[in-house]
């Protein structure tokens, strides 16, 4: 048994589930989302679809990453005006989550504090096939793992990109927020286990029981993305806003193409 998994079939019912992880809140709220546009995909990082399209081994895959590292570490300053501060042993997830934010391949994993925000990366696209979204309690993860891997702080540059086949999956928000950071409320899962799909980790962390408490896959009909996109744009939760570049604002105009067409039918 995995993780609990609703099919929903309106926009209400969404509502619903989001304020239910709602009523969890105080001060800070305990749950992460992450949106994916293909419900045949699961969670695994850009660097693991590499290795795994390649059919690479461990031994080059860390290889490949510290190569990329290394590169993007002295090469960045020609290209970005960002300055990232020492922050001792987290001095190598600051440049990762960089890394992450211009699209090098990484062990990262993107999730969000906002399910709304999650929701729109799981509707904006693919519009024949169904949408996931899933929904996490990073703080039991942090406290189950952390209980039985050690503290996320006290790994050093080789810790996280070693060669461990532990089980370990830490929930992290970078302590150097960009601002696209910053926009979508995001934060990341690492794995000091480069070859292990992220949903695997997880699944093997908690019980059966603690699953279908603290993790849940719903399921968007595809018929229902672009009734959803629309919806979302009424939130002011466009790819222009959320990327607020260039790019962001061809993506969000392409994305009126669409709901005209959509209209139209």
């Amino acid at each position: 048994m995995s993780w609990n998994q609703i099919k929903i079939s309106s926009w209400k019912e969404l509502v619903e589930i989001i304020d239910f992880t709602k009523s969890y809140q105080s001060t800070l709220s305990p749950w992460i989302f992450r949106g994916q546009s293909n419900e045949e995909w699961s969670l695994k990082t850009t660097i693991l679809r590499k290795i795994l399209f390649h059919n690479i081994n461990k031994k080059t895959a860390l290889g490949i990453e510290k190569r990329l590292y290394r590169e993007f570490k002295t090469k960045y300053r020609l290209y970005c005006n960002h300055k990232i501060p020492k922050f001792e042993e987290f001095d190598t997830f600051c440049y990762l989550g960089m890394m992450q934010h211009y699209c090098c391949p990484t062990r990262l994993l993107d999730w969000t504090e906002s399910p709304y925000i999650a929701t729109f990366f799981t509707i904006e696209s693919l519009f024949d096939k169904n949408g996931i979204l899933y929904i996490l309690n990073a703080s039991k993860l942090e406290f189950k793992v952390t209980d039985k891997f050690g503290e996320f702080s006290k790994l050093t540059e080789e810790d996280v990109l070693g060669n461990s086949d532990n089980g370990a999956i830490y929930p992290v928000l970078n302590l150097f927020q960009t601002d696209r950071n910053i926009h979508q409320r995001g934060l990341f899962t690492i794995s000091p286990n480069i070859m292990e799909d992220h949903e695997i980790l997880i699944d093997n962390i908690f019980s059966e029981k603690e699953k279908i408490e603290y993790c849940t896959k719903v399921i968007i009909p595809y018929n229902l993305k672009l009734e959803f996109l629309a919806r979302l744009r009424s939130m002011n939760i466009t790819y222009d806003n959320l990327f607020q570049n260039l790019d962001g604002l061809g993506r969000s105009l392409g994305h009126i193409a669409d709901l005209r067409g959509w209209k139209n039918n």
